[in-house]
């Protein structure tokens, strides 16, 4: 059967099919049929194939195959590949994860990248219309809760692989609404109340910060606000650590911390928590609390070089040269966690994402800085050899007269040089004013000016107009596509809020001790088994909201055999099915949507 397949004999594999041949025989590369199908190009063996057994997960694992799926249908329409997808168990999980797997290659692929992205953009339309269709006569919550081969739901697949435009279809944003209000149909000012009254009063914070399955406690929009209040009091400390508010700097005699930075790191700690569990995924500005962690953890490092190298290391000092030490490490450690500081406000675009004018407003933002980030990378360049070429004008060829007559060339060092090249790009430097050249040939002051000139036309004529013209195209690319990017942040927001252990910091470290007792005490305290390990990820991931069973949370209509609307909790794994002239099946037989599919 692989070799008729291979030389393209319909017939032949047609007569093997229906003498009970196995089209899931594998040759030792493991290939099966439809993989020689498709590498040859033989589309009608491939059509036959797709509507036999086939192993649709497997050979998605095959890049090769799915590279071969995109070259067989560039000149049918994708058809072969809209074929592989309706054949599938699951249609619009597999279109989704192609999606996904074409973008990646597009990036890697470069010779092949625009007819992979084309694919790629295909795939992405396809499940927008199955979930279109599909949406129209049933609830999307549940194809959106319903689990993939690896038990994770549709929505968390969706924001995996960034399908921004199936997250932003309305029925999609419609669960997402219903899942963010949970039922808490509070208006504008109320909310704002609640939000000064958690701010004001920390008892009622740390109350509604704890995962309750009250109406209230369990709604991701309370959570919200929750984690913006914590982000506040964090922010809080480390404006009173830094500006040194409690005590002067100059007045400690005591390396020990003071009340405040215990809190601190009671908050860090809280945080390192929360980073390592990364509850529901990461959001375009998760670098930024990464940075923070890193410079508060090097911080606190210096802290303890500030205890441990006065009294190991320098024991032959006095007390005031111990003392000046000390002061000087807290300085540099106030001075790293001002750095944090200053993350920690750009950290509050993340929560701005949920607002419809904000939210665009804080990627835009987030992409100019990537913008900027690679701009810098080619100014470093330019920057470089104009440093090193500015430096060798300013070496003295003629012995100086004392030292003063020395020190009068200023920019015979690189890093003196780098400092006039950097601040004369915004017009603070002009020839004139440079140092005088007193000690090499009279022709270095042309070869100066003459240098000079051609930095700053290549400098602000060229590199600084690129910037700009980067940074115009990505605003208007960005704008162009601000309500799905909007939308796909907001989901993004309203998933991790949803999460039950999504509790902030430093609240979060108690209820993780919780969960890992209880999971500790079901397992008999053999919580490095494989069963324990599967109870933790499911305590912290279980639904807070949208997947609750029982009387906790929503519950999932399904259908009884008679076709009436039954309700019942959701317990199993879920998965799609779309065959021709077969209904949807969602489920484990609980319940069939009937699917109409037009060719």
């Amino acid at each position: 059967m692989h070799y008729a397949t291979k030389a393209g004999h319909l017939n032949v594999v047609k007569l093997f099919v229906k003498s009970s041949a196995d089209e899931l025989a594998e040759t030792k590369e493991g290939k099966v049929p439809l993989c020689f199908a498709a590498s040859h190009n033989h589309i009608d063996c491939l059509r036959f194939l797709l509507k036999q057994k086939h192993d649709t997960h497997q050979l998605m694992e095959d890049r090769r195959f799915i590279f071969d799926l995109m070259v067989c249908g560039k000149g049918n329409n994708n058809e072969p590949l809209q074929e592989f997808i309706l054949q599938s168990p699951a249609p619009i999980d597999t279109a989704v994860k192609l999606s996904a797997l074409y973008r990646d290659m597009s990036e890697k692929e470069k010779e092949r990248a625009k007819d992979l992205s084309n694919v790629a953009v295909f795939s992405e339309n396809m499940a927008v219309e199955l979930l279109g269709i599909t949406a129209t006569e049933y609830n999307a919550a549940i194809l959106l809760k319903a689990k993939d081969n690896r038990g994770r739901p549709l929505l968390d697949v969706l924001i995996e692989n960034e399908q921004k435009e199936v997250v932003s279809y309305a029925s999609v944003q419609r669960y997402l609404t219903e899942i963010w209000t949970a039922r808490v149909d509070w208006s504008f000012g109320k909310t704002v109340a609640f939000s000064l009254f958690v701010l004001i009063c920390p008892p009622a914070w740390f109350y509604f910060s704890l995962p309750l399955d009250s109406r209230i406690g369990r709604a991701p929009i309370i959570k919200f606000v929750c984690h913006i209040v914590s982000h506040v009091y964090f922010t809080v400390l480390l404006t009173v650590v830094v500006l040194n508010i409690t005590h002067k700097m100059y007045e400690v005699t005591s390396v020990v911390p003071n009340p405040v930075e215990w809190l601190l790191l009671l908050w860090l700690s809280g945080n390192l928590v929360s980073e390592l569990s990364n509850v529901g995924g990461g959001s375009g500005l998760g670098i930024v609390k990464v940075l923070i962690l890193v410079l508060s953890a090097a911080a606190i490092a210096v802290h303890v070089l500030a205890f441990l190298l006065p009294a190991v290391v320098m024991t032959h000092l006095d007390n005031d040269e111990k003392l000046h030490f000390v002061r000087t490490m807290l300085y540099l450690k106030n001075q790293l966690f001002a750095f944090a500081l200053l993350f920690a406000f750009v950290e509050f675009l993340d929560f701005l994402t949920v607002h419809h004018l904000f939210g665009p407003w804080a990627i835009i933002i987030r992409d100019l800085m990537y913008d900027l980030a690679r701009f810098l990378v080619i100014l470093l360049l330019f920057v470089a050899g104009f440093t090193l070429h500015v430096t060798s004008i300013f070496q003295p060829a003629y012995q100086p007269l004392n030292d003063d007559s020395a020190e009068q060339m200023r920019l015979a060092s690189p890093d003196q040089t780098l400092e006039m090249l950097f601040f004369s790009l915004f017009g603070l430097v002009e020839p004139d004013t440079m140092p005088p050249l007193h000690l090499v040939p009279d022709f270095a002051k042309i070869i100066l000016k003459v240098l000079f000139g051609i930095y700053m036309m290549v400098t602000l004529i060229v590199l600084i107009n690129l910037l700009i013209a980067m940074m115009s195209d990505t605003y208007q690319r960005i704008q162009a596509q601000s309500d799905k990017e909007w939308k796909f942040g907001r989901a993004i927001l309203i998933r991790q809020m949803n999460k039950r252990s999504a509790t902030p910091s430093p609240i979060n470290m108690l209820t993780k001790l919780f969960v890992v007792l209880k999971v500790a005490l079901r397992n008999r305290l053999r919580v490095c088994t494989l069963k324990a390990q599967q109870d933790l990820r499911f305590e912290e991931n279980i639904d807070a909201f949208s997947m609750g069973g029982g009387r906790h949370g929503r519950v999932s209509p399904m259908m009884r055999e008679d076709g009436t609307a039954d309700i019942r909790p959701h317990q199993s794994s879920v998965c799609f099915s779309a065959k021709k002239q077969n209904p949807v099946t969602i489920g484990d037989g609980n319940l069939s949507i009937p699917f109409r599919h037009s060719d």
